[in-house]
């Protein structure tokens, strides 16, 4: 139970932070929301789409040593996942919607 009870409540904090990010652009709100999922769940890291959320949020803040700091992790950690190659080829995000 303890199990099911931490899977729903990652799956909750990502969509919270993604809610932040994405429908309110308060990504200082979506990373904070990120870093806490980061503390409470690091070995759950959604295949990436945590790094992926946290990348463009400082991205957006103009903070590109945080931004890259989470790049460089996607790619290294997530080289094959679609949220790598998300950033490597940000037109392929288009092509997804």
């Amino acid at each position: 139970k303890i199990d099911s009870s931490n899977a729903s409540i990652a799956k909750s904090m990502i969509e919270l932070a993604q809610l932040f990010e994405n429908e309110l652009q308060d990504y200082q709100q979506a990373i904070n929301t990120y870093e806490i999922y980061l503390q409470r769940f690091p070995d759950n890291l959604a295949g990436g789409e945590v790094y992926l959320g946290l990348y463009h949020c400082y991205l957006k803040l103009g903070n590109q040593q945080k931004a890259d700091y989470y790049k460089n992790l996607l790619n290294k950690d997530f080289a094959d996942s679609r949220f790598s190659k998300m950033i490597s080829n940000p037109a392929s995000l288009q092509q997804m919607h």
